[in-house]
């Protein structure tokens, strides 16, 4: 059998007793940072997570990307 591939990002994965397909770092869902799209307080939109009505800085936090999904083809 050669290496399994996410279909996703391409990166290969690995099979995991417990969890099933994974990714390298043993991981269902493949994350990445990013600022929050609307402030909490007023809702409008952030630029590059900082609100420029309410002048609050946001910081980055970690949200998943996709899941580990093996390429059967």
């Amino acid at each position: 059998m050669g290496t399994v591939k996410c279909l996703r990002c391409g990166e290969p994965l690995i099979f995991s007793r417990t969890k099933g397909w994974v990714h390298q770092d043993g991981k269902i869902y493949k994350t990445r940072l990013s600022y929050p799209g609307l402030c909490r307080r007023c809702m409008r939109s952030l630029v590059d997570g900082y609100c420029w009505y309410c002048k609050i800085q946001y910081p980055q936090q970690e949200v998943d990307e996709h899941c580990a999904v093996p390429d059967r083809g």
